[in-house]
Parts: structure tokens; C-alpha cells; sequence
């Protein structure tokens, strides 16, 4: 490095620079933005590669011109709409129901539930040691089974699912599709935040001891559940991806000023949370959400999506808006995540923004 500082110094020239290139889709990244930008909300869209991991659009609304960075950084740092935040992968949020991939995915791998398991809801709440979880608007389900639970997004069928579970076995399969950590995306120290429970707004221990009330209300993606979009994007994705979960990356290859590729990406496993058998499980119940359950709205003649959509309750807001899953649902390429904030429901807002998304990754 000293000998080329010499050689520049003295012949007046300049190191050049590598060029990196990312995996981001500039089409697809537009089309996310766009959609998002035309509700009106702070939100995100988080797009990844259903068979390599490769981060294929990253939209943060509200966002900033790059360009403008330097002379626009006190208004924009002072902005209490916090553009500076990638919502995408730092923007943490209760999941609502979409945790209940995670929920439903624990019940099958472990062997404590089928598809077909039985329920019955008859008043469109329950108790639960003594607290009352009730379904949404209290709409009762009568007798029905875990996939219909699932399509519907029954509340009170998650809660005993998660009390019969329990603490241990949630955590566990937490744990196992990478709560609690960083995911390991390329992106500086800070910009990237781990999903999991958090307290007084730092992430707790998995090891936090819960009451069984804290753990029905944490089965169906509330208590103090924060996540990413792109922690439920890597979920879906592993669901996609017969059980096996990728490591994401944005950077595809580094290349020299001779045009010389140094650094090539290579898509490996970061995890494998459940068999195969139970992710085929899920994506047939992910299937019935679409095609007759909560995320109708995002159904297509063009392809069939598979996804659970989510309505997070937020304490002084209006819920925040989720979609997760993937298309096509029978060879998935592409896995998603929507957030909208203070948006409604996931089923009215997430679903069509990310059915649109899907379309257009897909060239339809």
C-alpha cells in the first residue's frame, strides 16, 4: 500500500476503487417503494431469493435522496418520521398473527399437533388463567381444525396451542429460525436489529422466565414481541425452502477497476428450523389463507401465493398492517414481508401491496 501511494504521488494518479454490486433488484426496488409510498404510511418491504437468500428489494418508507445526504443530515437526523431508519431490517414491530408461522411450525416439527388436530370456539374468546384473549371483532369459530385455525387466524385456538407448547418448546423453535440474534446480513454494526422479546427496549434473554398468560399472548404475536421484516421475510423464506433457512446477503460480487471479480457471493444454510415434512404442512395451511382465509385480497388467476397475513395491536395506534410468505406456492422463488404502521388490517392493507410486490418480482 506504501509502495502505491508512492507511485501515485509521483505520477499524479489515484487508487481506484472496487465496484460493488448488489443483489437488489432496481425494477422490483422501485415498484416496493412506490407501492408503498402511494398509501400514505411509514412502512417497509422486504424481498429475498426463496432458494439462495439474495435480498432482491429493501424498501423503507419514509426514505431520503443519497444524494442530499450531507447538507439534508440535521433535518433529516431531527425528522421524528425517522427516515434515516431502515425499517426493513432495523424497524422493530409486534408481529401479530404472522408469529403464528412460527407458532404453527413449533406445534407440527414437535409432534404436538397435526393439521387436522381439533378445536372448538364457541364464544370468540377464552380464558386463559384468568386473562381474557378474545378473536378479532369476537368472532366465534365453532368446531374447526389447526389449518382452518390458521387460515382464519383464530386467536383462541393459538393461545392454547402455545399454552399446551409451553415457554420451553416456543422459545426452542424461536431460537431455532434465529430470534434472539443478529441475522447475518452484511450491513454495518447497528443497522441490522435481532427479533425476539424485548424489555424496557433492550432484547431479552430467551431464558427470561414468562407466565403461562405471557406465553398464550406470545403464541399469537403480541406480549413484547419485536421483529423485523426481514426476520419474517428469512421465516417465510425457510417454510419455502423445505425447512432450510438461507443466509442473507445484499452484496452479489465485489469487482476490480480491471473488471477482474474478487469476491463472488455463495449462498449457504444459516439454519434448518424445521424437516420438510412439516414445512410442505405449512405451506398447505399458508395456501388456505390465501385462497379462502385472511389474506384473500392478495389471491391472483396469475399464481397461486402462499402467506399469513397479521393485524398487530399496538397500544394509542391503529394496528400495524402484516403480510409474510412466498410465490409461486408449488416452486417458490420469491419469499416476503410487508409492515405497514398505524395502517388497519394486514388482510385490507399488507396483503394487496404484497400481492402487487409478487407480481411484479415475478415478471406477471
Amino acid at each position: 500500500m506504501k509502495l502505491l501511494n508512492l507511485l501515485e504521488s509521483v505520477t499524479g494518479g489515484s487508487e481506484q476503487g472496487a465496484d460493488i454490486r448488489l443483489t437488489l433488484d432496481r425494477r422490483l426496488q422501485q415498484v416496493a417503494m412506490e407501492k408503498l409510498q402511494s398509501l400514505g404510511k411509514r412502512g417497509a418491504v422486504l424481498v429475498l431469493d426463496a432458494r439462495s437468500g439474495a435480498v432482491l428489494a429493501m424498501a423503507s418508507v419514509p426514505s431520503y435522496d443519497p444524494n442530499l445526504l450531507e447538507e439534508n443530515w440535521d433535518s433529516l437526523e431531527a425528522d421524528p418520521a425517522a427516515p434515516l431508519l431502515n425499517r426493513a431490517t432495523q424497524g422493530l414491530y409486534t408481529p401479530g398473527s404472522v408469529f403464528k408461522l412460527v407458532t404453527a411450525a413449533a406445534a407440527l416439527d414437535s409432534g404436538a399437533f397435526e393439521p387436522d388436530s381439533r378445536f372448538s370456539d364457541e364464544t370468540g374468546s377464552i380464558e386463559i388463567y384468568g386473562n381474557t384473549i378474545t378473536n378479532l371483532n369476537r368472532l366465534p369459530h365453532g368446531e374447526h381444525d389447526l389449518s382452518e385455525a390458521f387460515a382464519q387466524s383464530v386467536n383462541t385456538t393459538f393461545a392454547q396451542v402455545g399454552d399446551e407448547l409451553g415457554q420451553e418448546k416456543l422459545v426452542e423453535y424461536m431460537q431455532r429460525f434465529g430470534f434472539y440474534e443478529r441475522p447475518p446480513l452484511e450491513l454495518p454494526p447497528g443497522e441490522v436489529a435481532a427479533s425476539g422479546r424485548y424489555e424496557n427496549g433492550a432484547l431479552a434473554s430467551p431464558g427470561a422466565q414468562l407466565d403461562p398468560v405471557q406465553v398464550a399472548w406470545t403464541a399469537i404475536g403480541q406480549e413484547q414481541l419485536q421483529v423485523t421484516p426481514l426476520m419474517m421475510a428469512m421465516v417465510a423464506q425457510a417454510v419455502a425452502n423445505d425447512g432450510e433457512m438461507m443466509r442473507p446477503y445484499v452484496v452479489d460480487s465485489v469487482v476490480d477497476p480491471d473488471g477482474i471479480i474478487v469476491k463472488q457471493a455463495d449462498p449457504a444454510p444459516w439454519k434448518h428450523p424445521i424437516s420438510a415434512d412439516t414445512a410442505a404442512e405449512l405451506r398447505r395451511m399458508m395456501v388456505k389463507v390465501v385462497e379462502e382465509g385472511t389474506g384473500e385480497q392478495a389471491r391472483t388467476s396469475k399464481v397461486r401465493i402462499a402467506a399469513k397475513t397479521g393485524t398487530a395491536e399496538v397500544e394509542g395506534r391503529r394496528p400495524n398492517a402484516w403480510f409474510a410468505g412466498f410465490a409461486p406456492a408449488d416452486d417458490p422463488r420469491i419469499a416476503i414481508a410487508v409492515v405497514v404502521e398505524d395502517a388497519g388490517y394486514g388482510a385490507d392493507v399488507a396483503a394487496p401491496l404484497a400481492r402487487d410486490v409478487i407480481l411484479a418480482a415475478l415478471g406477471l
